[in-house]
């Protein structure tokens, strides 16, 4: 849309050349006037973004007098045209704050030049205004939600602040309850009318605008149009549009707000942007004195509830303290008074001596002036007290228990000592009958151990590997010595009869109770991954992790050790063997930590 300007002249020859001028510059004129006072009607039919104004117009009113009348009335850009540049003529123009000047005569490209300047001044001012009344309606809101915290004196001030400072015709407000009920309202407008909100509230008829901002997020825009025509609202306000948005904090919705605009309003971004702001800092203003009163209505609970927490408190077995937080001791039950020996009026006041700000169990020694110290188990958490924020420790005491918990430890630790020295001697009896693989056993032991922590197992588990390797050819006892220690190749027969060790080793461990699955592990570590292992002929899926890594570390240990029937092919050989059967015979991570081992690690077999 191209600029209209408004050219005053009272020199018709000038006028129209000034006409073509504008026209050829892309300008629209709207009307040519001659005289200051036919400009001041003008000005209201046309409507124009510019006026183009003689300084010495004929008549009563020259071109000073009239811009000064229609600053007063009028935000349009005037420029002046004159040929006078006298001192005092320039003085009286420079009163009226114009936004240009154009001396005659002049270049075309000096009006072009003078002209846009004098809009682009004309923009930024409005747009300097515009976020001022912004500044100024956000500062009023802000000050107004941090000094007053009754809810319906918020609202309705927030109401008059829009109107007044905003320049909205009209601002309401309505504030629902937990369930969705709007419970009250607030309304102001800029002409004292009535615009039926709190009706419908009373009749439960939501406006479409407050339904539509229910269910979206942002503002919801409404004009005049056909689905609003039945809103008090519009009607009130016709021809005006109307915003509306939910107040909502923390993912509640405490209410919502809308408001009519003027005409003309420009609804832009910055618009919706401030309308938004005013809602959320509502809202969370509302969610701040909701859970003010929520807080109330907790602590007066509290304090009504307080006898009867001392009546429960005192029948407890356990020993219950209330400290301060500056760890003074506000009470102390009967239970608690014979824990430490005292009597509640030489416990209270005294400084507790144990942290209780955590809520983790903690243990602690009881010191008591009778008789033996005591451990006891202590609990706590923050509470109100006496109005005040406190902590209560409840003490239970387990002395006994932990006499009985160090013995049972013992009495583990002694165990799996036992089953250790247990399974060392077996493998030593083992080896006693196979001198050719001494230490055989004991070495896969130290590298299952090793692979174990290197696929990150718990310890737990890591250990239960060590002992698994530690027995892995506990069958070979049923296997002939002849066999075993034979210097040469094996037939098909004998070779069978070794093969049955896995199977003998799980026969002969299966009812003793490890806390490990260790005779399944002995069972199946010549497992293979494609299925061609032995004894059940198992695949991936079925074979336990111990017993991939007793797999794997039973062949590296067998390969670097010599054989009656053959030598030592050694580490280099053994590892290309698990790295070209990744996946086909060995698992694929086992093998990954066994490399990882031997390389980055530098692991090696202890003598």
């Amino acid at each position: 849309m191209s600029v209209r300007v408004l050219l005053v002249e009272d020199e018709m020859i000038v006028a129209e050349d000034l006409r073509r001028t504008l026209r050829q510059l892309g300008y629209e004129v709207s009307s040519i006037v001659a005289t200051g006072e036919a400009v001041r009607r003008q000005v209201e039919i046309d409507q124009p973004d510019l006026i183009l104004m003689d300084i010495g117009l004929k008549g009563s009113m020259d071109g000073i007098e009239a811009a000064q009348e229609l600053n007063s009335r009028h935000a349009v850009p005037i420029v002046y045209l004159t040929a006078y540049t006298d001192p005092e003529t320039l003085k009286r123009a420079k009163l009226t704050n114009p936004f240009g000047y154009i001396i005659k005569p002049f270049e075309k490209r000096d009006l072009r030049t003078t002209i846009e300047m004098a809009l682009h001044k004309h923009r930024m001012e409005k747009k300097v205004t515009h976020l001022n009344t912004v500044l100024r309606a956000i500062r009023n809101v802000n000050q107004l939600i941090t000094t007053e915290k009754d809810t319906e004196k918020l609202i309705q001030g927030i109401c008059q602040n829009l109107v007044d400072n905003r320049g909205y015709d009209n601002v309401w407000i309505a504030i629902t309850n937990r369930v969705g009920r709007i419970v009250t309202t607030a309304e102001a407008d800029i002409e004292h009318r009535h615009a039926g909100g709190v009706q419908q509230v009373v009749n439960a008829a939501l406006p479409v605008c407050v339904e539509r901002a229910r269910s979206q997020q942002g503002v919801v825009v409404m004009s005049d149009i056909e689905v609003c025509a039945s809103c008090d609202f519009v009607s009130a306000f016709r021809g005006k549009h109307v915003l509306c948005v939910r107040l909502e904090s923390n993912q509640i919705i405490y209410g919502f707000m809308k408001a009519a605009l003027p005409s003309g309003f420009i609804i832009d971004d910055d618009e919706l942007a401030l309308f938004q702001e005013v809602a959320n800092d509502v809202a969370f203003n509302l969610h701040t004195i909701r859970v003010e009163e929520e807080r109330m209505r907790v602590e007066h609970e509290l304090r009504n509830s307080e006898t009867r927490l001392r009546k429960i408190i005192n029948r407890t077995a356990d020993g219950i303290i209330i400290v301060d937080r500056h760890g003074i001791v506000r009470f102390a039950n009967p239970a608690a008074q014979a824990m430490f020996g005292l009597t509640e009026q030489e416990l209270v006041g005294t400084v507790f001596g144990a942290p209780v700000a955590s809520e983790d169990t903690t243990e602690i020694k009881l010191v008591r002036p009778d008789t033996r110290p005591i451990t006891a188990e202590m609990r706590t958490a923050e509470i109100q007290w006496e109005g005040k924020s406190a902590y209560l420790a409840s003490l239970r005491d387990i002395t006994d228990h932990k006499k009985i918990e160090q013995a049972l430890q013992q009495s583990v630790e002694k165990s799996q000592r036992i089953l250790q020295e247990t399974v060392q001697a077996l493998a030593i009896a083992l080896e006693k009958r196979d001198p050719y693989t001494a230490g055989h056993s004991l070495r896969v032991a130290q590298l299952a151990e090793a692979l174990a922590e290197e696929l990150g197992l718990p310890e737990d588990q890591v250990r239960g590997a060590h002992i698994a390797a530690a027995i892995h050819d506990i069958g070979k006892i049923y296997v002939p010595a002849e066999i075993l220690s034979k210097p040469r190749s094996l037939s098909d027969a004998e070779f069978n009869l070794i093969k049955s060790h896995p199977q003998i080793g799980f026969d002969i461990l299966k009812d003793i109770e490890f806390p490990w699955p260790i005779a399944q592990t002995v069972l199946q570590h010549h497992e293979r991954m494609d299925g061609s292992g032995y004894p059940q002929g198992l695949s991936d899926g079925q074979i336990p992790l111990l017993a991939k890594i007793l797999g794997v570390a039973d062949v590296v240990e067998a390969m670097c050790s010599h054989r009656p029937y053959r030598p030592a092919p050694g580490l280099k050989r053994a590892l290309e063997e698990i790295t070209d059967n990744r996946g086909v015979l060995y698992s694929s991570d086992v093998v990954d930590a066994c490399s990882s081992l031997f390389g980055r690690e530098g692991f090696r077999f202890s003598p």
